[in-house]
């Protein structure tokens, strides 16, 4: 995967059509892909012909720490 862009969102990843059968021998056929992960399912049905995919992963929000008095 390819990371397009990040900012203090989060980051965004490019599964480029090159790298699809490789995630499909690699990550799917493994059992690797997390299942907690936004349309599971779909991307267990890849196909070695699918379009790119785009992933967003955001950032969690940072926990202000307040000073002690």
């Amino acid at each position: 995967m390819d990371m397009c862009y990040s900012d203090e969102e989060g980051v965004l990843s490019v599964l480029r059509i090159d790298f699809i059968p490789y995630f499909i021998e690699n990550v799917i056929n493994k059992g690797l892909l997390n299942p907690k992960i936004d349309d599971y399912e779909k991307l267990m049905d890849i196909k070695e012909d699918s379009n790119p995919v785009l992933f967003f992963h955001k950032y969690k929000p940072k926990v202000q720490q307040t000073e002690a008095v």
